[in-house]
């Protein structure tokens, strides 16, 4: 009985699961050739050995035939993309990256290993909200030193990735009227803003732009005004083909209710700019 519960009691060694892809003929297939190289390791190392040492076994055979006595063939070891996060890590500093900036990244370390062999290590990392800017070091080369950042810049020097983490704060769990109330608020400052740009006050200068969801027949557009002085979005008309079945009229339409509602905030215009870029 005692011995019946001692073996109750003894722990299962970590385990974790491969998944090949297959049908049941592979699965067989496969199965056997596990078992003929149980058999074998058995049998010469006189002792039992489980799936873990099969896999290994077999690939070291396999690399050992791959190198073969020619020192000029190489394996490069990449490290592992998937990582699992220790215990003393969990309060690791984290920030926000963008894909644009992301591929930037992937350029730099692209160029430098084409003009040198050293390893580029973080020297200096400095947190701007949501952004990471990292001073990178060359490892041999000192005068090889980059400044990257994990986001793009907007065209007032600010970055995209904490407006975009503002706007999301902002507007997360905003039913449709109240985002609403809170987008005319936002076009409101921006015409202020444009407004208090001016030495005369006798009205402001925007440009528009259209954007069309298809190069041909376009079944909706988007109508942006923008402010001369700050580049700010000022207004924002979407048109659809239940508004005007012609798409060719759809930047007119837009353009015109972004007046009509500027005239209702009784704010002139001094000049309109249209610029057509089709998508």
């Amino acid at each position: 009985m005692a011995t019946e519960k001692q073996d109750s009691s003894r722990k299962r060694p970590p385990n974790f699961r491969i998944e090949i892809p297959g049908d049941e003929t592979v699965k067989s297939r496969i199965l056997e050739k596990l078992q003929r190289v149980k058999s074998y390791l058995t049998s010469t190392l006189n002792k039992q050995v489980n799936n873990s040492l099969i896999i290994e076994e077999l690939l070291d055979f396999w690399i050992k035939q791959q190198l073969g006595s020619d020192n000029t063939k190489e394996l490069h070891p990449f490290p592992s993309t998937y990582s699992q996060t220790r215990r003393q890590d969990v309060d690791q500093e984290l920030f926000v990256t963008a894909e644009k900036s992301l591929d930037t990244y992937g350029e730099l370390f692209e160029a430098h290993t084409s003009i040198c062999n050293g390893k580029l290590k973080v020297l200096k990392r400095t947190m701007k909200g949501h952004v990471a800017s990292v001073r990178l070091m060359c490892t041999k080369e000192k005068s090889h030193s980059y400044l990257w950042s994990s986001s793009s810049y907007l065209p007032n020097d600010e970055f995209l990735v904490n407006h975009r983490i503002c706007h999301a704060f902002y507007s997360s769990g905003l039913l449709p009227v109240h985002y609403t109330r809170f987008v005319n608020g936002a076009v409101d400052n921006a015409i202020n803003d444009e407004i208090s740009s001016y030495d005369d006050l006798d009205g402001i200068n925007i440009m528009t732009d259209a954007r069309h969801g298809w190069r041909k027949n376009a079944k909706d557009t988007t109508v942006v005004a923008l402010g001369e002085k700050t580049h700010k979005v000022m207004d924002c008309e979407h048109v659809t083909k239940s508004q005007d079945k012609v798409a060719q009229r759809h930047e007119r339409l837009g353009t015109q209710n972004i007046m009509r509602i500027w005239r209702i905030k009784m704010c002139p215009l001094k000049f309109m700019h249209m610029i057509e870029i089709w998508l």
